[in-house]
């Protein structure tokens, strides 16, 4: 820059008009060049006459915008010097000559971006992944080069995350954050809920990373599209300290999945309490809902099948009317004999049980798989959520065949599995909302003082009450 004030000081009848640079930018995209943007400003205001640049490279490397630019600078009179070249784009041979010199440069820019390209491939191949160390949230850059995790901050992220399992939405948990003081990785006080929809999902938190989420479609334009399977994707575990147990995480994943499938079904209705699309009218199959009711000036909050209350009884023939409190307590109730109650021993009376439940397993596997494959780039997300509730309906299908036969049978239970708790999330003494997102997948209505609770570990428990 010395350079040129010394040169424009020692011409007589010359005056700097400005100093215009962009500094780390490729010069291939021009509304990302504020210094660039600038001087067209300046040019278009009549305060300058000449530019004076190093090169055509230096200029712009994209041959369109180039000549687009050096045309309408030339229709006002201003030209472009580049010293380099040594060309003048007022004179008569000044375009041609660009024309031919801006597509080399262009070309050495398209030649650079693939070179760039083919060393973040091998690096990716290696398993060696390019992470923006910067503003992450929990982590920050170690001394070997890895992610490091920042103690406060990983503690709000663990919040978060416990948050979201035991069934918090992202607005309730902004609020949450924001009411206890908590900050966000820029020190603010205020959060968004989609940037907590992006923490919940992003793999780098118990120890993985997948790389080449997206990609470069243009050099010129340096557009980046989502990586659908155009280009391979390469997933790498254990390559940092995890702040999140997988078991943690993947649960997340699947309450995601399941929030998405019930709304949905509600038809985007949002799920405003824990037992919202997982109580069931046994007789009709419809929602159950939640009604506030005045009894003898008393206020009186109960359950009652939607298609009932929807349709005046025209579709659903009973209509059962469950009392809230007496709700809670039997799905206590029920947890309590699901988590100390052994497997069912094989017998031959309950051979159809026994299949039935085996079935359920496998359509729960298929989706434990999925999202695993899902964290790995593997599914788009359309996919995923067409596939998701494809495995639910079949699964919800048995689990309902399952019921029938508890109910024929006159039994009070089914455990198919010794209930195993997520670490940090069993001690509870009481009902707890959470205790439903956490381990309750469906409840069926049965009468007014009869429910049947479906675990999410395939076990089933049958309660009645008389008070």
């Amino acid at each position: 820059m010395t350079y040129y004030q010394a040169m424009i000081e020692k011409r007589e009848g010359w005056i700097l008009a400005g100093v215009y640079a962009d500094e780390g930018t490729s010069g291939t995209v021009k509304k990302k060049r504020d210094g660039f943007l600038r001087l067209l400003q300046d040019c278009e205001a009549g305060k300058i006459d000449l530019l004076l640049t190093k090169s055509i490279s230096r200029f712009a490397r994209n041959t369109v915008d180039l000549l687009t630019t050096i045309r309408n600078l030339k229709s006002k009179n201003i030209a472009v010097y580049f010293e380099k070249e040594n060309i003048n784009t007022l004179e008569s041979t000044g375009e041609i000559l660009i024309t031919i010199l801006s597509s080399q440069a262009q070309e050495e820019s398209r030649n650079i971006s693939e070179n760039i390209r083919w060393s973040l491939r091998s690096k990716y191949e290696k398993g060696e992944p390019t992470i923006n160390y910067n503003h992450f949230m929990g982590y920050t850059k170690g001394p070997d080069g890895k992610l490091q995790p920042v103690p406060e901050e990983a503690a709000v992220v663990q919040e978060i995350f416990r948050l979201y399992l035991i069934g918090c939405s992202g607005v309730q948990i902004k609020k949450y954050l924001e009411q206890h003081q908590r900050r966000t990785v820029m020190g603010k006080t205020v959060w968004q809920p989609t940037v907590i929809d992006k923490m919940i999902s992003n793999e780098k938190y118990i120890g993985a990373a997948l790389m080449q989420k997206t990609y470069t479609t243009d050099f010129l334009t340096k557009q980046r599209v989502r990586n659908n399977g155009t280009l391979p994707k390469y997933f790498v575990e254990d390559n940092h300290p995890a702040i999140i147990s997988k078991e943690v995480f993947y649960g997340v994943q699947e309450q995601r999945l399941w929030r998405s499938y019930v709304k949905r079904q509600l038809k985007g209705k949002v799920t405003q309490y824990a037992l919202t699309g997982k109580l069931l009218c046994y007789d009709c199959g419809s929602t159950y809902m939640r009604v506030t009711r005045r009894v003898a000036g008393n206020r009186d909050i109960v359950w009652k099948c939607g298609s009932y209350i929807k349709n005046a009884g025209r579709v659903c023939r009973t209509g059962y009317t469950i009392s809230e409190k007496a709700l809670h307590t039997e799905v206590w109730n029920a947890y309590a004999v699901m988590k100390q109650a052994l497997p069912v021993p094989d017998h031959p009376d309950i051979k159809e049980q026994r299949s039935i439940a085996q079935q359920m397993l496998n359509h729960k596997k298929a989706i434990e798989k999925a999202l695993h494959e899902n964290v790995q780039g593997f599914w788009a997300k359309e996919n995923l959520m067409e596939y998701y509730a494809r495995e639910m309906n079949a699964y919800y299908e048995l689990a309902e065949k399952l019921c029938q036969l508890l109910l024929k049978n006159n039994t009070d239970k089914w455990i198919a599995s010794r209930f195993r708790p997520i670490k940090g999330y069993s001690k509870y003494k009481k009902y707890e909302d959470e205790l439903v997102s956490l381990y309750v997948d469906r409840i069926w209505a049965i009468t007014s003082n009869e429910i049947v609770v479906l675990f999410k570990n395939g076990s089933m428990v049958r309660r009645m009450w008389y008070y």
